[in-house]
């Protein structure tokens, strides 16, 4: 089993992800990070104004970087 982590970031609203310009870069930076290493699902909660980055790699040190670059881009994007 691969190690994760997860985290829920409350935000003012449940927008979609993807209208979001820094957070889709984010992602794509975490993407290029992890390589073929890992994954990385963001979205939103469905009952509750929150969004939930998982990160998933083998990498501890890796996954903490990674995990909180994009908290900050939700962080600074949608609360």
């Amino acid at each position: 089993m691969i190690p994760s982590d997860f985290r829920n970031i409350k935000v003012s609203e449940k927008n979609d992800i993807n209208s979001c310009p820094a957070i889709v870069k984010a992602i794509q930076s975490a993407e290029n990070m992890l390589k073929d290493n890992g994954r990385i699902p963001v979205r939103p909660l469905g009952t509750e104004p929150k969004i939930r980055i998982k990160v998933e790699t083998s990498d501890e040190l890796l996954m903490t970087k990674v995990t909180d670059e994009l908290i900050k881009a939700v962080s600074n994007s949608m609360t």
